[in-house]
């Protein structure tokens, strides 16, 4: 009989290196033979005798030896994983190029001149403690912005207002927004294996809508606040505003906007028919949000203060970090809206419209407004317990990456005289507009640009030796130094240097056309501007050709095009736009009005048809007669 034997596959490198050097112990030492060493500690009696005749190294690994050093690819994994922690971490394939850009400098080559796919799998073998991940995109200004001064002076501001307020979790409010859309992104499916292509069903509605969620730290959330796309109430019409009667977010208010985004007027209209009244009467109460102009705007402020409702204004560009919702609560609602979508696709093959919106919703958020789920979201912000050290270090190393390239680029200062000077009076400090303030962030020059005086950040002037002066933001006057001024070119090239190109062009418009800006950056700019050309406005640097004769220049006083021009007609022409909230019971009333007024034009018209008809068979049959 024949018998197929199959043999069997070797391990290598299977045994326990602790046994190992046991087992050369012994060998070494007479107190056993090489084969009983080797049954004893399990271990194979070849690998066993080479290690103890020194033909390998007792550390010996299996395979042959690494182009780099364990070292070096220990200093390569750490840049690797620095470089991650400051937003600008390596793909898989400039890590490689890395490795052997590192080679090189080394004198090792590697084949075909790049690491290969076996060099990367055994180096995740040698070393554990990094890996693949997938980054959140996140826009540099987010990078830069989030520094510690800055979280530190929030959370200054935050344990002051704890300090002197009787503050409960249940009177610590969030509130946010965030988009939804139709068009979900699809999970993964079942599908035949190597498919090239694998298509999943989706909606075609990419419209977004808003919605504003506002909850507090003890993990309860105010009805939500839907911005639909459009601007009259028949936009509503295709929305099943019906359904939500019949669920827990009954109260729930709806505005619309020509944009799907929320608005300074929706704001307001959101803060007096959605938050007041489901709050409670306890004030003062704290309201944590980030700057959008819907809800940083004066009306807005004085609204809450009349209220006695408390605003905190989280930093600029840090509520990835900051945000309670955008920690915990948005993740959760997006991830839960996501699959409801994928569900409901996948079981009706029906693509979602809007008439299944607000069905969707209801089930995203009964899910997502676990009470755990928003306290997570307030804890991990340091907000509610109240804790300063709750963000980590690693939030604020992008934003050392920005501090480090300045400071390479510039001479060093001592600490004796600061670059980062203040406006001395409380006078200068009221001159300066908020919303178009002259930056305080101290522009820096090379030792070689440095003379006696250089102007930095319009009116301050610096010497060679870092001693400071301010002048006045009115009339240009200096106030009593000793120190000698800049010249006029050479202070209107450095504010220039800090206003962007379409703000500069207004200025220079403006200028031309005699019409004043009611902006402190214009106006110091203006006085340079007329001193550099001994009072007259004319200059032949100006990008307008100021020979008053010339008839292609019939508009000069006019605002350049495109910008300008189309930018003025539309805040001079463009008509207020008045928003409005309506609740889903008003809303399906109003839906209802409309269905009957179309289905009264419906009978009027087959009612006009069949008299037309019956005067058409009358006609004919007189003829026939």
């Amino acid at each position: 009989m024949l018998r197929c034997q199959t043999k069997k596959k070797r391990v290598y490198g299977a045994w326990d290196p602790e046994n190992m050097h046991r087992a050369i112990t012994e060998v070494k030492s007479g107190y056993s033979s090489l084969r009983k060493a080797a049954e004893k500690y399990s271990v194979p009696s070849s690998t066993l005798s080479d290690r103890v005749s020194g033909k390998v190294k007792e550390d010996g690994v299996w395979g042959s030896k690494p182009k780099l050093s364990l070292e070096d690819e220990k200093e390569l994994i750490e840049t690797a994983k620095e470089r991650a922690a400051l937003g600008i971490g390596f793909s898989k394939y400039n890590f490689m190029r890395a490795a052997s850009a590192m080679a090189k400098t080394k004198n090792v080559a590697f084949k075909n001149k790049n690491p290969s796919e076996m060099w990367w799998r055994r180096l995740k073998k040698r070393h554990s403690s990094f890996s693949l991940r997938s980054p959140e995109a996140t826009a540099s200004s987010r990078h830069a912005a989030m520094t510690k001064d800055r979280v530190e002076k929030f959370f200054l501001a935050l344990g002051k207002v704890f300090n002197e307020n009787d503050m409960q979790a249940e009177h610590i409010w969030n509130m946010d927004e965030t988009g939804l859309t139709l068009a979900h992104k699809p999970g993964k499916i079942v599908a035949e294996k190597g498919s090239k292509t694998v298509h999943a069903k989706c909606s075609t509605q990419r419209q977004l809508v808003t919605v504003i969620v506002c909850a507090n730290a003890n993990g309860c959330t105010v009805p939500p606040h839907f911005i639909i796309p459009g601007k009259t109430k028949r936009s509503l019409n295709s929305y099943d505003t019906e359904y939500l009667q019949k669920t827990p977010i009954k109260n729930a208010n709806i505005s619309l906007s020509d944009s799907g985004w929320t608005k300074d007027g929706i704001g307001r209209l959101w803060f007096e028919s959605t938050f007041l009244p489901f709050i409670g009467q306890h004030r003062p109460q704290l309201l944590v949000c980030d700057g959008h102009s819907s809800h940083n705007n004066v009306e807005f402020i004085e609204l809450a203060r009349s209220e006695n409702i408390i605003i905190i204004e989280l930093p600029s560009h840090t509520s990835h970090w900051t945000q309670p919702l955008d920690r915990s609560f948005f993740k959760s609602l997006k991830n839960t809206w996501n699959a409801e979508l994928s569900n409901f696709i996948q079981v009706t093959g029906v693509p979602v419209g809007h008439g299944q919106f607000f069905r969707m919703f209801t089930k995203a958020w009964k899910s997502a407004t676990e009470p755990s789920i928003i306290q997570n979201g307030f804890r991990a912000t340091g907000i509610f317990p109240f804790n300063p050290e709750a963000i980590p270090d690693e939030a604020y190393k992008p934003a050392t990456l920005y501090t480090s390239a300045c400071s390479q680029e510039t001479p060093h200062h001592s600490d004796e005289h600061s670059l980062s000077p203040e406006l001395s009076t409380s006078a200068e400090l009221e001159a300066v507009d908020q919303s178009h303030s002259i930056s305080l962030d101290v522009p820096l020059f090379s030792s070689a640009d440095l003379t006696s005086a250089t102007l930095i950040n319009l009116p301050i002037t610096m010497d060679a030796d870092g001693q400071i002066s301010v002048e006045s933001l009115t009339d240009g006057t200096a106030v009593e130094t000793d120190l000698a001024p800049v010249t006029n070119e050479r202070a209107l090239e450095v504010l220039e240097s800090t206003i962007d190109s379409a703000k500069l062009l207004k200025f220079t418009a403006a200028l031309i056309s005699n019409k004043d800006i009611k902006d402190p950056l214009f106006q110091t700019w203006k006085m340079y501007k007329i001193n550099c050309n001994n009072g007259n406005i004319s200059d032949p640097s100006l990008p307008f050709d100021q020979n008053e004769n010339s008839e292609e220049n019939t508009s000069i006083l006019s605002l350049p095009d495109p910008i300008l021009r189309a930018s003025k007609s539309s805040k001079l022409n463009k008509p207020e736009t008045h928003y409005f909230v309506i609740t889903a019971d008003e809303a399906y009333k109003h839906k209802k009005q409309a269905q009957e007024i179309k289905k009264e034009k419906q009978e009027k018209k087959a009612l006009k048809r069949g008299k037309i008809k019956t005067a058409n068979k009358g006609k004919g049959k007189k003829r026939e007669n």
